[in-house]
């Protein structure tokens, strides 16, 4: 196939996950291990794992849903595709598919790591190939191959290839001041709560802009230049409550 050389690793940690996020974050990364990517071909991370189902073993964990942090089957699966995202950009591969998340999460920024180097997948309920996706190029004319494994609450992927002979060189990234969060709360009525509940889901955070570049050279010419950018928003306390609490939170007296 063409596959000779190590192209990149990437690299994050889950150290303090909690169990449900952990197992998730296990499973996706061993469906990921020994994925293909023909020669021209564009490697999918929704297509590679599959779809995230109770069957494969995933369970519920902390998720942002939209604009809210919530609780869904496979939360933490995008630990596996920042993990990627990571091992793609030292690759020089071109990606053609990215999002930043919602909000800075710190599960990405351990071990060293800088705020803007995460991935969000998305996989919408009817149509989990039609939502956020990550995607990368194999821009040669042999496969390409994805190993992926965990290993000491770390999540490990390589990309291995035909040698490209590339140079990667990530910029520093330009960090923003912060961005205060809201003056106001957020009361959010959940139904499934019982009567007399009020209860702080999330707690106030700032956000941040963060853009750094990528240049991919070969034998001192440039094959590659982009420019990566991520808004974090800021967010207030959220509240959570029953239906009979309704303005009675913080954020509604």
């Amino acid at each position: 196939l063409g596959i000779t050389t190590k192209l990149a690793v990437g690299d994050s940690a889950y150290v303090g996950s909690n169990d449900g996020r952990a197992t998730n974050i296990v499973i996706g990364s061993s469906l990921l291990n020994g994925a293909l990517i023909p020669p021209g071909g564009e490697f999918s991370f929704n297509r590679a794992i599959g779809v995230i189902d109770k069957e494969k073993g995933y369970v519920d964990a902390a998720v942002i849903v939209g604009e809210r942090i919530g609780r869904d089957l496979g939360g933490g699966i995008c630990q596996v595709s920042t993990t990627v995202y990571r091992a793609a950009l030292f690759a020089g591969v071109p990606i053609t598919e990215w999002w930043p998340h919602t909000y800075r999460l710190s599960f990405y920024e351990l071990d060293g790591w800088l705020p803007g180097y995460d991935a969000s997948i998305l996989q919408p309920e009817g149509d989990p190939f039609g939502g956020g996706d990550f995607k990368f190029k194999n821009p040669t004319d042999s496969w390409m191959l994805v190993e992926s494994y965990t290993e000491n609450e770390r999540v490990y992927v390589i990309i291995y290839g035909p040698d490209t002979g590339y140079t990667v060189e990530l910029s520093e990234p330009r960090i923003s001041d912060p961005i205060p969060p809201p003056d106001q709360d957020i009361e959010v009525v959940d139904l499934k709560l019982p009567a007399g509940t009020v209860q702080q889901t999330e707690q106030a955070q700032e956000g941040l802009q963060v853009v750094f570049d990528r240049i991919v050279t070969k034998d001192g010419e440039v094959v590659l230049q982009d420019t990566w950018d991520t808004l974090y928003a800021s967010r207030p306390d959220v509240w959570q409550v029953s239906p009979d609490m309704e303005g009675k939170s913080p954020a509604g007296s």
